[in-house]
This record gives structure tokens, sequence and C-alpha cells, in this order.
């Protein structure tokens, strides 16, 4: 997972920074609730392909 931050956030329109913050916020909080609390539906969801359908494509998960 990579991150982006504000400096390089600033260059793009309002929206688009916005949106990137709310990805990367959906899936550190799903990673932290599947790995630190054992939650079996978090970790279904970073498994699954529901963030990349969500933000249309703008988000691109790897797993190892």
């Amino acid at each position: 997972m990579s991150f982006i931050t504000p400096q390089a956030a600033r260059a793009g329109p309002a929206e688009k920074v916005e949106a990137i913050f709310d990805y990367t916020n959906s899936a550190s909080l799903a990673f932290w609730d599947a790995y630190l609390k054992g939650d079996a539906r978090a970790k279904s969801y970073l498994q699954s392909n529901a963030l990349e359908k969500s933000s249309h494509g703008a988000v691109k998960i790897s797993r190892r």
C-alpha cells in the first residue's frame, strides 16, 4: 500500500484529492480491522476487488 502526501495531493483537483484520501482510509481501516481485531469481513474485503470496483479503477491493490 502506498500513501500520498498532502503536498503531492495539492497539485490535483480537490475532488480527486478527497477521493484518494477516502480510498486510503478505507483500505487502511480494513487492514487494521482484519489483522489487529481479527475481523473476517475486513479481511475478506481486502482480498476482494471491492475497492478497485467502487473506485472505478482509480485504485489498484497489490497483494503478496
